[in-house]
């Protein structure tokens, strides 16, 4: 075969592949890139100081981001993390006058300030219970802990750290006072999958998605059936 037909066909292959567009890497599959080693995410929940918290379902692991999305912790020693819910409570202080000696001539203010804390709860599926965290070390569980729940799927808290846990296979709602004491529960045959809540305090409101049932249920805080939202 003729030298100058191999190097014509050549150059043609050479030229066509750099015209070719190169497909730009999106800023989405950066961010990806950039999380560090997620296996399977399955519930986020932000605090408000801009913590990132990732329960890793596979990983057995809770992942923890700042607001720049860079990985600052990582919460190990679950089996399957499922549901999430954080909540900061903001600092706290107190001010009270007292009488300074003749010399100074006067009163003055004396201060006491408690630190505000980061409290972390996680649904463990692997074995039946719910973690709670503060400041990032492991505090108490709600209920008897593990074999409380079936599938604690979905967690909201309210300021006064009342947990209201949504159980998928169990059809229920299970809310726990602050020192990890069941309360009361609701729902039951009222569900069909239960998957998640969400709380609006200041409505005194909660609302769970009732999967199978197509509709999302609207309760008091204390459990109280208001109203369905249906399409």
């Amino acid at each position: 075969m003729n030298c100058k037909i191999l190097l014509s066909a050549a150059a043609i292959a050479v030229a066509a592949f750099l015209t070719v567009p190169v497909q730009p890497v999106s800023a989405e599959t950066i961010a990806i890139d950039q999380i560090g080693g997620l296996r399977s995410p399955t519930r986020i929940a932000v605090s408000v100081s801009g913590l990132i918290y990732v329960a890793d379902h596979k990983n057995g692991s809770v992942a923890v981001f700042d607001a720049a999305g860079n990985k600052t912790d990582t919460l190990e020693g679950f089996k399957a993390p499922l549901g999430l819910a954080v909540l900061e409570t903001p600092p706290t202080g107190k001010c009270f006058a007292y009488n300074l000696d003749r010399r100074n001539n006067g009163k003055s203010k004396k201060c006491s300030v408690v630190t505000g804390r980061n409290y972390l709860f996680v649904g463990d599926e692997g074995d039946g219970s719910v973690q709670v965290f503060i400041d990032g070390e492991k505090n108490i569980e709600l209920g008897n802990g593990s074999g409380e729940f079936i599938k604690p799927n979905g967690i909201a808290v309210t300021s006064d750290l009342t947990a209201y846990v949504v159980d998928s296979k169990a059809n229920e709602v299970r809310v726990y006072d602050k020192t990890g004491t069941l309360q009361t529960t609701f729902g039951g045959a009222g569900f069909n999958f239960p998957t998640d809540i969400s709380l609006n305090e200041t409505a005194g409101e909660l609302y769970v998605s009732d999967f199978f049932n197509k509709r999302i249920r609207v309760y008091d805080l204390g459990g109280g059936w208001l109203r369905d939202i249906e399409a």
